[in-house]
């Protein structure tokens, strides 16, 4: 299940003066939901949130059928 997932990395600058890249949370958009693993920065583990939406396509069918 996880490589299915998208990474979010951070892209600032850390205090040696290179690009951070620390993973903030991982990402995957299903048809009706989209499921994100946020990581816990103290013990690294991840909760996973589920932010159930309408995707592009069913709403451009749904405009076109009224």
């Amino acid at each position: 299940m996880d490589k299915d997932f998208k990474e979010l990395r951070c892209k600032g600058i850390n205090s040696k003066e290179r690009i951070c890249n620390q993973l903030l949370l991982k990402y995957k958009i299903l048809e009706d939901e989209m499921l994100i693993q946020v990581k816990c920065p103290r013990c690294n583990t991840f909760s996973i949130l589920h932010l159930p939406f309408k995707g592009q396509n069913q709403t451009k069918i749904h405009e076109n059928n009224q």
